[in-house]
C-alpha cells in the first residue's frame, strides 16, 4: 500500500519530453557520461553505481513508472474527489472505527476480566489493508469488499474478547463497511457543498500550515509542514502544469484528508533518507514500490491511492505495476498479507523477466503487439528489488522471500534497537518529532535477476555501508530529541535529466 521513504527532500527530477495525457513514450534518455548505453559501463574500484549505471537505472525506473500512469489516466482511477465528498469518505472511516470500539465493549459488558478491553492496537488498519487485497470496487479507502474478514476474528479473539463474539463482530462490520461505500456512490454534492469548495492554507505554527475547507478557521482541518508543502507543490506542478492556486490545494486537501482518514502512522512508518540514498548507491535502488506523495523521495512511485494521489505523480498501486527492468525499492506496510502479495508478484516480475517474456507496457517504439514480443522474447532483462521487511520468520512472506531463486546472498538483519524509522505522520508534525526507534528486527533482501545481479552486485561492500547508513548517528538524534531536523529541508531537484526518445539495451 504505502512505503514511506522519507522525506521532503526529492533528489530526482526526471522530466519527460512529451504531454502528460500523451499515449506513447520513448525508450532511454541521455546525459553527459557516455548516454544508457550499458556497454560504456566499467564498474572500477568503487562499488557505488557509477554516473552512466545510475541514468540507466533512474530513467528504467522512471520510463517504466511512467508506462504504468500512463496505461490508468484513460481509465477513472486518476479522478480526484471533491473535497466535500472526501470528507464523507473520511467520517464513513471514523464511523467504522468506532462500531469496532462499540462492538468490543458491548460483548464484554457482562464480563468483568473483558469489560475494560480495547480493540488491539491497528487492529481495523490491518483490516482494511487486507481488504484492499480482495476486493474489486472502486471504494479505495473504505474496507468495503462484503467479505468476512477471519483475520479480524482472530485478531478480536486472540486478547479482547471470546471468539463467538469476535466472528460475530467482524461480521457485522463488513456488513457495515459495504453499506457505507455504497451509500458514498449515492451521494451527490447540494448547492451548500458547491459553495465550500474553496480551500484555504494558513499558518498555524512555526513550520506547519492548516488548509480547510469553506473558510479559514473550518473544522476539520488538515495540518502539513511547511517543507512538505513546498515539496507537493513541486509534485503536482511537473506532473500537472497548472497555473491554478486552488486546483492544487483542491488537490492538497483531498490528499491529506485521505491520509488522515488512512490513520496507522505507527505501521507506516519510513526510511530515512541516508538509508534510502545507500540503497541507491549500493545498487541503484531508485524507483518506489510503495510510497505516498507525503513521503517520496523520487518522482518515481506507486502508492495506495491514485485518485488523491494521481495529481502528485503516483503511478498506482504496485500490485498493477509491471516493470520489466530497473532497480527498485520495496518496503511496504507491515501487514503479513500485504507482503506476501509483494513477495508473490515480484517473484512474478522476476521470472518474466529472467525469462524474457514480453512486457505488458507500450514503449512507443512500435504500436505493433508482433513486433514488441519480437524484440523482448527470449532476451532475460535486468530487473532489481531491495526489499525492506520486519524479521518475523513465521510469516509465510518471510519464507517466500528466503526460499527465492532470484534472492542474492543473505538478508541483511538490523536489530531493533540498531536503527530507526520516519513516523508516518511525519508531514503533520515538526521536524523534531519525526524519527522513532524501531519495533522490530528488520531484513532488507536483494532480489534480483542475472542481469541485474551483473550490473548491480551487492556485495560485502555494499552491505556494510546500508547497514552504516542505518545505524550512522541517527538513533543518538532519536533517542535525545533532535529527531530528523538535519535531514529535512526544503525540496531539492538533483540529476535532472530529460526524458529523450532513445532505445537502451536492457
Amino acid at each position: 500500500m504505502m512505503d514511506m521513504m522519507d522525506d521532503t527532500t526529492i533528489w530526482d527530477s526526471t522530466k519527460y519530453n512529451i504531454p502528460v495525457h500523451s499515449g506513447t513514450v520513448g525508450v532511454g534518455g541521455g546525459g553527459g557520461n557516455g548516454g544508457l548505453n550499458p556497454k560504456n559501463h566499467e564498474r572500477g574500484g568503487s562499488f557505488s553505481c557509477n554516473s552512466t549505471e545510475e541514468n540507466n537505472a533512474v530513467t528504467w525506473a522512471q520510463q517504466q513508472l511512467y508506462l504504468a500512469k500512463l496505461t490508468l489516466r484513460n481509465s477513472n482511477a486518476f479522478t480526484l474527489p471533491k473535497p466535500a465528498h472526501e470528507l464523507l469518505r473520511r467520517k464513513a472511516a471514523s464511523k467504522l472505527r468506532s462500531a469496532l470500539l462499540r462492538g468490543v465493549r458491548q460483548a464484554n459488558r457482562n464480563d468483568p476480566k473483558r469489560a475494560k478491553n480495547k480493540p488491539p492496537p491497528l487492529a481495523y488498519e490491518r483490516w482494511a489493508a487486507r481488504d484492499v487485497l480482495r476486493r474489486t470496487t472502486t471504494e479505495l479507502l473504505l474496507p468495503s469488499s462484503g467479505v468476512v474478514d477471519p483475520a479480524l476474528a482472530r485478531d478480536l479473539s486472540r486478547h479482547t474478547m471470546r471468539g463467538a463474539d469476535a466472528q460475530a463482530l467482524a461480521t457485522s462490520l463488513a456488513d457495515e463497511a459495504k453499506t457505507a461505500a455504497d451509500a458514498l456512490k449515492t451521494n451527490t454534492e447540494n448547492e451548500e457543498e458547491r459553495k465550500q469548495e474553496r480551500i484555504y492554507c494558513t499558518k498555524c505554527g512555526a513550520e506547519m500550515l492548516a488548509v480547510a475547507l469553506g473558510a479559514p478557521e473550518a473544522k476539520p482541518y488538515f495540518t502539513v509542514s511547511d517543507a512538505h508543502y513546498k515539496k507537493l507543490k513541486i509534485l503536482y506542478d511537473d506532473n500537472e502544469g497548472s497555473d491554478d492556486e486552488q486546483a492544487f490545494l483542491r488537490a492538497l486537501f483531498c490528499l491529506l484528508c485521505r491520509y488522515d482518514a488512512l490513520g496507522g502512522a505507527g505501521y507506516q512508518c519510513a526510511l530515512p533518507n541516508k538509508c534510502f540514498d545507500a540503497m541507491r548507491k549500493a545498487v541503484c535502488a531508485n524507483g518506489e514500490c510503495f510510497a505516498s506523495p507525503l513521503n517520496c523521495r523520487t518522482h518515481a512511485y506507486c502508492s495506495a491511492f491514485p485518485d488523491t494521489d494521481g495529481a502528485f505523480g503516483s503511478a498506482g498501486s504496485f500490485r498493477n505495476f509491471y516493470p520489466e527492468f530497473g532497480s527498485f525499492e520495496a518496503n511496504p506496510i507491515f501487514v503479513p498479507e500485504t507482503m506476501s502479495m509483494m513477495a508473490t508478484h515480484c517473484e512474478s516480475l522476476l521470472e518474466a523477466a529472467e525469462q524474457g517474456k514480453p512486457g505488458k507496457y507500450d514503449d512507443g517504439n512500435t504500436s505493433k503487439a508482433e513486433d514488441k514480443k519480437q524484440r523482448h522474447c527470449g532476451k532475460p532483462r535486468s530487473l532489481s528489488f531491495c526489499v525492506v521487511v520486519p524479521v518475523w520468520k513465521e510469516c509465510k512472506f518471510y519464507g517466500a522471500l528466503m526460499r527465492s531463486a532470484f534472492r542474492r546472498g543473505e538478508p541483511i538483519v538490523l536489530s531493533a534497537e540498531h536503527h530507526v524509522y520516519v513516523d508516518g505522520a511525519q508531514h503533520a508534525r515538526p521536524s523534531s518529532e519525526r524519527e522513532r526507534p524501531s519495533s522490530y528486527d528488520t531484513a532488507i533482501f536483494f532480489l534480483q535477476t542475472k542481469r541485474a545481479s551483473d550490473r548491480w552486485p551487492c556485495g560485502e561492500e555494499q552491505r556494510v555501508a546500508i547497514r552504516q547508513a542505518f545505524a550512522g548517528d541517527i538513533l543518538a538524534k532519536a533517542k535525545s530529541g533532535a529527531g530528523a531536523s538535519s535531514t529535512v529541508g526544503e525540496p531539492q531537484l538533483q540529476w535532472s535529466r530529460v526524458y529523450k526518445k532513445k532505445k537502451v539495451k536492457r
